[in-house]
């Protein structure tokens, strides 16, 4: 069973969806609305679940993975120590 609706769309939203062959449009729509229902049914669980929830901060992530990242010679120098210890091959 299908319904057929009528949307307001930003126009560099609209043009994705003109730019897609007849035919395509509600098959994409679709599954786009899938995906964003799964997401937010796993954002419910993983709050449950206690975690965190972060705003969508796609450069912000970036700098937190960058700040958190590990130099490569403190990394060698970690290796180097545990071998020496017998704890790493």
């Amino acid at each position: 069973m299908t319904k057929r609706v009528t949307v307001s769309l930003p126009d560099d939203i609209a043009a994705i969806l003109d730019a897609l062959p007849t035919g395509e449009v509600s098959p994409f729509v679709a599954e786009a609305l899938r995906r964003r229902q799964q997401a937010e049914d796993m954002r419910v669980i993983l709050r449950r679940a206690g975690h965190g929830e972060y705003p969508y901060d796609p450069q912000g992530a970036l700098r937190r993975i960058e700040a958190a990242r590990v130099p490569p010679e403190l990394a060698e120098q970690t290796r180097t120590a545990l071998r020496a210890e017998g704890l790493a091959p």
